[in-house]
């Protein structure tokens, strides 16, 4: 088994779910209840095993050095104050790691109808990129105006990402 993996704001799991049909033990935290039924329902559908964790990640208690792969896919750009939560999920990795990560970057502003749901997108260069700076960078894009028309409820608008892959240094900041 190639380790354990945590899935942050898994959503409804696809994530998490193609993690568990390679082969690894899948921790997938996600806030809402009903994201969380349907990961249920989609994981069965496909024959693997995730564990399920209906919480804030925010409060969600991680065993030290735990994981080996960190997927943080459209989940950080919920969460205002960065720093503590990345220190957090570094403690819970193991040594040389991998994270993958996609949030919105502030190059687009942020719509006015996101005010129903505030994000909170970092800069360019920002708090998530300076917390993995002693760090392998092994996959680094912005993906700047991008078409965006799958929120319910919202008219046709843009949003811009931050997407990294990055492998943990051994022994920085997870001890």
């Amino acid at each position: 088994m190639p380790g354990r993996a945590l899935d942050v704001g898994a959503g409804e799991g696809a994530d998490a779910i193609r993690l568990a049909k390679l082969g690894y033990d899948v921790d997938a935290i996600e806030l809402s209840p009903v994201a969380c039924e349907k990961m249920e329902a989609f994981a069965r559908d496909e024959s693997v095993r995730i564990n399920i964790r209906n919480e804030s990640v925010l409060s969600a208690e991680l065993e030290r050095r735990a994981y080996a792969v960190v997927i943080m896919n459209g989940s950080l750009h919920y969460v205002s104050e960065k720093t503590e939560l990345l220190q957090r999920i570094r403690q819970a990795s193991s040594p040389e790691a991998v994270h993958i990560m996609s949030l919105f970057s502030t190059a687009t502003p942020v719509p006015a109808a996101h005010a129903t749901t505030p994000v909170f997108p970092d800069d360019e260069h920002g708090v998530v990129e300076e917390t993995y700076l002693s760090d392998r960078l092994l996959y680094a894009t912005y993906l700047r105006g991008k078409a965006e028309n799958s929120h319910p409820g919202f008219g046709p608008h843009e949003h811009s990402f931050i997407n990294q892959i990055i492998r943990l240094a051994r022994g920085r900041n997870n001890d």
